[in-house]
């Protein structure tokens, strides 16, 4: 192997654990302020126990930012966390350190390196899924399809306007009798009102969309619900099986017009999931955006909004027990395939995250 091979060689591997390392790994500040009781200066100790409150905060602000059915799964470990903390945390950061001798107060800013990947395995493990035998899992399957605009039909303002006209004449007649005969006056006056109104009606766009499956999508949500204990079963797998009931193509037809799923094709994805005692469906959209430059890396951009819901067919009628969305997600790459690529998976393996939390937090198995 030539020299410049090699480099490239373990420029590749140092790349590539730098990224895995970068995934594993996020930087979360923590702030204590407490009071120490030593003479003059705070002891080791007291600094000690205000550098583990300052890391408690910061692992509460990162639970915070993870949603609020992570934030309930995560109460269940938190303070097995806590407890243990230098089994999560991979470094500690003072940013800060202000001693107020008058007041007796320690104020402490500290950055740490959290595992985050391993805090959130461990509140997987604590899920009722986790704790489950495995034949007595429920299967699952999801229908989720990407999309872009193809066509937008927009449609011209409709106006209405009214005019109203109103007349009104008042007089009087006066008859007097006199040496001449009889003479007749009379006087009169006229008043003219107008009324000038009317509508404007605007009619939203009329968006046609050019829908398919895609292997990334998949493959990230199979791996993220495979991996949290659920039985995925790969929705292609169940078409013949119902005779045609879930229908990839039905949904797909669906999402073509618009966010919504008819009627029969709901019913019949239902039907055919309970033949198969397949409890419960996540359907959903991935919607990939105009691509752009990302204006740090240079590097070419593509945005994604993925929306979802996964629904229970366990009782006689199906009902939405956990749902994500609209939230955006975007991708980078070289161009603009890499791009959208990244941007799928990112956006796949986050929609079926979120799903997951909710349905731990309701002890869905």
């Amino acid at each position: 192997m030539s020299i410049s091979k090699k480099v490239n060689f373990i420029l590749t591997v140092f790349l590539i654990l730098f990224a895995q390392t970068a995934y594993s790994e996020v930087l979360v500040k923590g702030i204590a302020e407490v009071n120490y009781t030593s003479w003059g200066s705070p002891d080791s100790d007291e600094i000690e126990d205000a550098k583990k409150q300052a890391i408690r905060s910061a692992i509460g602000r990162w639970s915070s930012k993870q949603g609020t059915s992570f934030l309930k799964n995560f109460e269940s470990v938190r303070q097995q966390v806590e407890k243990n903390y230098k089994d999560y945390v991979l470094g500690v950061t003072i940013v800060d350190e202000d001693i107020n001798k008058d007041n007796k107060t320690i104020r402490l800013v500290i950055k740490i390196s959290l595992d985050d990947v391993r805090i959130k395995n461990l509140v997987s493990g604590s899920s009722a899924v986790a704790n489950t035998n495995e034949d007595e899992l429920s299967y699952m399957t999801f229908i989720f399809v990407s999309r872009r605009q193809s066509t937008v039909k927009s449609y011209d303002d409709k106006v209405y306007k009214r005019s109203d006209d109103e007349t009104s004449v008042q007089g009087s007649e006066v008859e007097e009798a006199s040496d001449s005969g009889i003479e007749y006056a009379s006087n009169s006056s006229a008043t003219k009102k107008s009324t000038t109104g009317g509508s404007r009606t605007k009619k939203a766009d009329k968006i046609e969309y050019e829908v398919s499956s895609s292997n990334e999508i998949t493959i990230a949500m199979t791996e993220v619900f495979s991996a949290n204990g659920f039985e995925v079963v790969e929705a292609e797998y169940l078409e013949e099986e119902t005779d045609g009931l879930i229908s990839i193509e039905a949904f797909k037809n669906d999402y073509s017009h618009g966010d919504d799923i008819s009627g029969a094709t709901r019913r019949n994805a239902a039907k055919g999931a309970k033949m198969l005692d397949i409890p419960y469906i996540a359907v959903g959209t991935l919607d990939i955006g105009m691509k752009d430059k990302d204006p740090s890396s240079g590097l070419t951009r593509v945005f994604v909004t993925v929306t979802g819901k996964l629904i229970s067919v366990k009782k006689r009628f199906p009902k939405t027990i956990a749902s994500v969305g609209p939230v955006q997600f975007s991708g980078l790459g070289p161009n603009q395939s890499v791009a959208e690529r990244n941007a799928l998976k990112l956006a796949s393996k986050n929609a079926a995250n979120e799903l997951i939390n909710q349905m731990n937090a309701k002890s869905v198995k």
